[in-house]
Parts: structure tokens; C-alpha cells; sequence
């Protein structure tokens, strides 16, 4: 199934394609999507996601066509 990623910055794009795109096999979750983006394990309760602008559990099951977003916190002054 094909997935739309909007992430921050500083991820490798190396896992997406030039749509911002990546392929997952049926039953793929957030983790495991977040796993295939190869992000390091310490920055995973740093940011909160959302799939079709709607907040998500680590466990959500993802479908084709679904757009995913990592959301990472910010400051102000």
C-alpha cells in the first residue's frame, strides 16, 4: 500500500520517493512505518503523528492512500 509522508526536516528522505511517498505491505501500523523511516528510537516520544490529520496511536493500522505526519513540538518567544 502506498503512504504519503510529511515529516520534519531532519529525516532522510532515502526511504521516500520523490512524491514523499513509500510503499508498506498490508496490516503496515505507524511503527512500523516509523521502523522503515529508520528515525533513531530516542526521537520516538518526541513528536506526536497524525494519519489523515487525525491524532494516532503508535498501533494505528495504515491504509492505501493514507497521509501520515510527524509532528514535532515547538517554542516560542
Amino acid at each position: 500500500m502506498r503512504i504519503k509522508v510529511y515529516a520534519p526536516g531532519f529525516l532522510s528522505r532515502s526511504q521516500l520517493d520523490a512524491d514523499g511517498t513509500l510503499m508498506l505491505d498490508t496490516g503496515s501500523t505507524l511503527d512500523d512505518l516509523y521502523s522503515r523511516l529508520h528515525l533513531p528510537a530516542s526521537f520516538r516520544f518526541s513528536f506526536s503523528c497524525s494519519i489523515n490529520d487525525t491524532k494516532a496511536v503508535w498501533t494505528a493500522e495504515l491504509h492505501d492512500g493514507d497521509r501520515v505526519a510527524f509532528m514535532y513540538p515547538m517554542a516560542g518567544g
